[in-house]
């Protein structure tokens, strides 16, 4: 796994959407040792850090637990540009995708009555 891409990951889908004041930051040594898990070297991860600051993505804080980074107001707009299109698809979006010609089977578990308009879409 590529060390920018693993800290993009962790950052938009973990850190970035905390709701304590650590929201959007973790320490060096935390970091590594969550990327270590995935088979990122240390080496790899700081050199990541590293490009990530010059790029704007991220910013060196002192937190309790040592350095650390968070995330620039850059990162989480886009961060939060692109949970939006992941995550949250609108109901039109969701209609149009199940109702499509080459969509053979599509899942759903969310409320019943989403289901039962996601179902008719399907139908037609």
């Amino acid at each position: 796994m590529d060390a920018r891409s693993a800290l993009f990951d962790l950052y938009g889908d973990h850190l970035n959407v905390r709701a304590d004041a650590s929201r959007g930051r973790a320490p060096v040594a935390a970091l590594v040792r969550l990327l270590a898990s995935l088979g990122v070297q240390a080496p790899a991860v700081r050199t990541a850090v590293s490009r990530m600051v010059r790029q704007g993505w991220l910013t060196a804080v002192r937190l309790d637990a040592g350095p650390g980074y968070a995330l620039t107001p850059r990162a989480v707009r886009r961060l939060e540009e692109a949970a939006e299109r992941i995550y949250r698809t609108s109901h039109a979006d969701g209609s149009k995708l199940v109702s499509h010609p080459l969509i053979a089977a599509s899942g759903y578990t969310g409320a019943r009555s989403t289901g039962l308009a996601l179902k008719a879409a399907a139908a037609q």
